[in-house]
């Protein structure tokens, strides 16, 4: 699987303005290659294929408001509400969790849904 092209990383960034409903001046964009132990670059679910091959793919988070849109791969993964120093942590070491995988630990509002 090849790596997002910045036309796709520009195309994260406009998403996720119109989710947050902000202007793109009032947000940090964040973007870094992050390696992936299979092709689902962290989407794995139940019924999907993915094959066995690590696989670097952008990151792409959007924070405006103290909310961030994480993307993997040029798709939407998730959104945090209320970021926890985990999440800080996470961005500042750029390597965040699949959206298949458990991210209670960085969102304080935990029983939010997407």
């Amino acid at each position: 699987m090849a790596m997002m092209t910045w036309r796709s990383i520009d195309e994260c960034v406009h998403e996720a303005v119109e989710q947050l409903n902000v202007d793109i001046d009032e947000c940090e964009i964040h973007v870094w290659p992050q390696q992936w132990s299979n092709t689902a670059c962290g989407a794995d679910e139940p019924g999907t294929f993915s094959g066995c091959a690590m696989t670097k793919a952008h990151c792409v988070v959007v924070i405006c408001n103290k909310v961030a849109c994480v993307f993997h791969n040029g798709e939407f993964a998730y959104r945090i509400h209320e970021p926890t120093e985990e999440f800080w942590c996470s961005l500042d070491h750029q390597i965040m969790p699949g959206a298949s995988e458990d991210r209670s630990r960085l969102d304080r509002a935990v029983n939010v849904t997407v």
